[in-house]
């Protein structure tokens, strides 16, 4: 996958959620890119302003069982 290049600032500023999804879409992807499906990757989110809030995460499992759905299910909890 290539990176695209930034979209222009007005795009963004019409439709910031939008750009904001895609840019963790296209992230994952990157992330994910070189990886073989037995491969075992994990994700944890913490905020280095409150150290009292426990991170979020998605536990270790194989890539083949990781996916875009499971990502955002993680990110809708620290949201």
């Amino acid at each position: 996958m290539r990176m695209t290049a930034p979209p222009p600032a007005s795009e963004v500023a019409r439709d910031p959620a939008r750009h904001f999804a895609s840019s963790v879409d296209e992230l994952f992807e990157y992330s994910l890119r070189y990886l073989d499906p037995s491969d075992m990757v994990g994700l944890s989110i913490h905020t280095v302003d409150n150290q009292q809030h426990k991170p979020v995460g998605l536990s270790f499992r194989r890539r083949v069982r990781i996916s875009r759905e499971v990502l955002w299910s993680v990110l809708e909890k620290v949201t």
